[in-house]
């Protein structure tokens, strides 16, 4: 039962930070793509 609880905390928090990297990688590229088309345009 023990084992069961430390292995789901893991996994929730390898999870979580897994989606907010995606999402931070996301908006990197959304900025990204703002700036070029500040800049060529």
């Amino acid at each position: 039962m023990y084992r069961q609880g430390v292995i789901f905390i893991i996994l929730h928090l390898t999870s979580s930070t897994y989606l907010r990297v995606i999402f931070s990688v996301e908006q990197s590229a959304l900025l990204v793509k703002l700036l070029v088309s500040l800049w060529f345009f």
